[in-house]
């Protein structure tokens, strides 16, 4: 298990709003979003779950004043997933947590280990922390995390083999 995971805006929000922010601790000792990440997630509408109880999660460490890698830049991404890859890049035993299809991209690129939302629910799932993959699936689908039907069935598929119980 990699003892730090660095998590984007993204699955931050859409891991409160489905109630399942918990589970980051449970998979991972470490924690951490940057600055820029709390910015855009504090930034979000009045009345978002997200921007209300992000500060109440104590265990949740900011990383503030990054240097931002240059190796990032030619990607053109976002404040929050630029920070976020290049905490990534000087933290070892880290992975991070990342559902935005270019930041995946530079991330597989530059050797910097990621996992989505869904892969997240599904490891959780493996260890016994989410008793429905497809429940909490649905949840963060809700909560505004798009995915396709396709990579859904293939993820609860996956998740039917790795638990012992064949797909129907």
């Amino acid at each position: 298990m990699n003892s730090t995971l660095i998590v984007d805006a993204s699955p931050v929000i859409v891991l409160i709003k489905s109630d399942l922010h918990h589970l980051l601790l449970k998979l991972f000792e470490r924690v951490i979003i940057t600055d820029a990440v709390r910015r855009e997630i504090l930034a979000g509408p009045r009345n978002d779950p997200a921007r209300s109880l992000l500060p109440a999660i104590s265990w949740l460490t900011i990383e503030f004043d990054i240097e931002r890698d240059d190796r990032i830049v030619p990607f053109d991404l976002g404040a929050g997933e630029t920070e976020t890859l290049s905490v990534a890049l000087r933290t070892s035993n880290s992975r991070v947590l990342i559902d935005d299809a270019a930041a995946r991209s530079c991330a597989s690129k530059l050797g910097i280990p990621f996992i989505g939302t869904a892969g997240l629910l599904a490891l959780a799932t493996r260890r016994g922390y989410i008793s429905s993959l497809e429940s909490a699936i649905e949840s963060v689908r809700q909560s505004g995390l798009w995915l396709s039907d396709g990579l859904v069935e293939t993820i609860l598929t996956k998740a039917g083999e790795f638990s012992g119980k064949g797909s129907s």
